[in-house]
């Protein structure tokens, strides 16, 4: 099954997404493209599902994400790191290619955001 990805207009021709619950193998209370690594859920379903939305969003890019605490901190990221080592902050943000910066929104169905960091950080460098 396809995961389906919801674009910005703002942000045409640079790569991102935001990505529902459809898609996924996760079963259960998790159904579907759970990517979250801080849940119960299988672990092998949640590489899985995060095989997928890098694919659908970014093909052969790394996810990076991080342990959310709902706090001002900001992490600046050059490479990427083991999912067991994602610090602890809100915000990702990075100026190298390839990186797909991950983080979940608790609206709706479990919405999940990705986007290559670089690529957004130069166009909007560009645009305004």
């Amino acid at each position: 099954m396809n995961v389906p990805v919801l674009h910005a207009r703002a942000l045409d021709g640079l790569p991102h997404g935001f990505l529902g619950r459809r898609g996924g193998v996760s079963e259960g209370i998790v159904a579907g493209l759970n990517v979250g690594l801080g849940s119960q859920d299988d672990r092998a379903a949640i590489a899985e599902n995060r095989c997928r939305a890098v694919e659908a969003v970014l093909p052969g890019a790394k996810l990076v994400t991080l342990h959310q605490v709902h706090s001002p901190d900001t992490i600046a990221v050059t490479a990427p790191y083991p999912d067991d080592a994602r610090p602890h902050a809100d915000a990702l943000a990075t100026a190298t290619p390839g990186l797909l910066l991950g983080f979940h929104c608790a609206m709706g169905e479990g919405n999940n955001s990705l986007t290559d960091g670089a690529a957004v950080a130069y166009a909007l460098k560009e645009r305004y």
